[in-house]
């Protein structure tokens, strides 16, 4: 993939992200759905940023110097962020039941 469609697709995943999150915060009542779906949000937004790879190469004189645009670095730290976010639902959801 090109330098300038992995920035473009960053941008229009980014943008999607970001009103996907405000749509679930505004519309869900439940803290415990929200987190679960936040996670699944962040796990969807990971999967796509690290399917988007780029570089470029780029020769000046007799030197080869490697550009490369890293998306993929997001990636894993989104993946680990939306573990936490729906185990964090899970165990609101189970919070209630383990005090009856």
């Amino acid at each position: 993939m090109d330098p300038t469609s992995a920035v473009a697709g960053t941008v229009i995943v980014s943008i999607a992200y970001l009103i996907l999150i405000a749509l679930v915060l505004w519309t869900m009542p439940s803290a415990m759905n929200k987190l679960i779906v936040l996670g699944l949000l962040t796990a969807v937004a990971s999967v796509l940023y690290g399917s988007m790879g780029g570089g470029a190469s780029v020769q000046a004189g007799g030197a080869n110097v490697n550009l490369a645009l890293s998306v993929g670095g997001i990636a894993g730290s989104l993946m680990k962020i939306a573990t936490v976010l729906v185990l964090g639902g899970v165990a609101a959801a189970l919070w209630p039941r383990a005090n009856q």
